[in-house]
């Protein structure tokens, strides 16, 4: 008996390292397994503040990764304008969401418009992402005509992206008006035109046209936006 011995106690001893590798796969390897494999919905966290985003994914058991900020016109800053991936994506647990940030409106100084022509000044606006709100005319003895006597909002102050700046503009001394544009009309109206405008009619001169009728003035001088004194006379070319 005592010869067998051994091979017993080798026997009992391989018995006892399956009975442990059974517990360690039961106990510890398959919920390691089961824990890696378990899946969750993404919750939707567009429109929700940063804050509360960050809840609803960590209550998920997932991360949550600021992966940028963006411009908005329509969404408050501080806020998910994205994710990725998208709600209700099965993912493991664990997964992380990227989010993207709402940074509110973009803000932009107001540039100096001043001293400039309303021409210069509406590029400027253009350029600087403004635009070009009302524009009122006043009379000014001192001021050149169409030129920007001030702004609705102050310089250097950073306001919305594409906000509208009101002007005042100068139009010269009362005693001068802008000429009008008299192309494509009747002589007789060309006339009663320049007379509500201030003006009259000058010398009237015939010249050939291919594309206006005869008796349509085809040209003037000076041409219309020019500033005169009022009374001025104004030449016609009328197409004969």
């Amino acid at each position: 008996m005592k010869k067998y011995l051994p091979y017993i106690y080798i026997f009992l001893g391989f018995i006892a390292g399956l009975l442990i590798i059974f517990w360690l796969v039961d106990s510890v390897m398959m919920p390691l397994i089961v824990h890696n494999t378990e899946t969750v919905q993404v919750p939707n966290v567009v429109g929700k503040s940063y804050d509360d985003a960050q809840n609803l994914i960590g209550g998920k058991n997932l991360k949550f990764i600021k992966s940028g900020e963006q411009y908005s016109e329509n969404v408050v800053p501080n806020t998910i304008i994205n994710q990725i991936p998208k709600p209700g994506t099965e993912v493991k647990v664990g997964r992380s969401i990227y989010l993207i940030i709402s940074k509110g409106r973009e803000t932009l100084e107001v540039p100096y418009l001043i001293g400039k022509s309303l021409r210069e000044a509406r590029v400027n606006l253009i350029q600087s992402g403004m635009a070009l709100g009302n524009v009122v005319y006043v009379a000014s003895d001192s001021i050149g005509f169409d030129t920007v006597i001030s702004q609705s909002i102050v310089t250097d102050r950073k306001i919305p992206a594409g906000s509208p700046i009101n002007l005042i503009v100068s139009k010269g001394s009362e005693n001068f008006v802008k000429v009008p544009n008299l192309v494509g009309l009747s002589v007789s109206e060309a006339q009663s035109l320049l007379t509500e405008s201030g003006l009259t009619v000058g010398n009237i001169f015939l010249g050939k046209s291919e594309t206006y009728m005869a008796g349509t003035v085809i040209d003037h001088s000076p041409a219309a936006g020019e500033l005169v004194k009022q009374n001025s006379p104004i030449n016609i070319t009328v197409a004969k």
